[in-house]
């Protein structure tokens, strides 16, 4: 079976200038490791904050994807019979 792969348009850019790290895995890491070690508890918060944002956009585009696979891999069967 052959899949197109078409972009995925998100509110989110591809990729955000972050300083050192894009959104992303390692993005997630260096912010909790701050989070966890800084003392204000306000920066703490915001730091948090931050990360549930992405982690939310992340899941949700996840979850978009599953749903076009599904659908693909479903509309094979279809045609295909496998």
């Amino acid at each position: 079976m052959m899949l197109a792969i078409t972009p995925f348009n998100s509110n989110r850019p591809a990729s955000r200038d972050l300083g050192r790290y894009e959104y992303g895995c390692d993005w997630s890491i260096a912010k909790y490791i701050e989070a966890v070690e800084t003392e204000d508890e306000g920066e703490r918060k915001s730091l948090m904050d931050e990360i549930l944002k992405y982690n939310e956009e992340d899941l949700k585009a996840t979850w978009a994807v599953f749903g076009w696979l599904k659908k693909v891999i479903l509309n094979e069967k279809v045609i295909t019979g496998y």
